[in-house]
């Protein structure tokens, strides 16, 4: 089996079970010369392997790769997380400048961007 991206993941697990499954990194298998396509992969992939010129993937124990699977999670949802915070302090921060900036100079008045502008009549 060649291994792309996540896709790989439930047939191997489905498959590991009930048959000896060898997951091939994909850069490898084409670096062997043959008539490689999207057409026939498995059964150009299943004569490499039987020929014994493919080289297997290491694929941890399922326990490991729920750990990591997990882990990588945890990762992310901290990093989403920081990241949530710092678009708060920034906002937090920018609100604190502008009544600020209000308090320093009271008799200014705050517009809005296009109030310079002259409206547009209406026919």
């Amino acid at each position: 089996m060649e291994a792309t991206s996540d896709y790989w993941k439930p047939f191997f697990s489905l498959l590991e079970e009930t048959l000896p499954v060898m997951l091939v990194n994909a850069k490898s298998a084409r670096n062997i010369p043959g008539r490689k396509t999207d057409v026939n992969d498995a059964t150009w992939l299943a004569q490499l392997g039987a020929y014994g010129l493919l080289r297997a993937s290491f694929v941890p124990a399922e326990p490991i790769r729920e750990l990591r699977d997990l882990t990588r999670a945890r990762a992310i949802v901290v990093r989403d997380r920081t990241r949530q915070i710092h678009r708060l302090e920034k906002f937090l921060e920018s609100s604190r400048n502008q009544t600020l900036q209000c308090r320093r100079e009271p008799h200014r008045r705050v517009l809005p961007a296009d109030a310079g502008r002259p409206r547009r009549r209406r026919t």
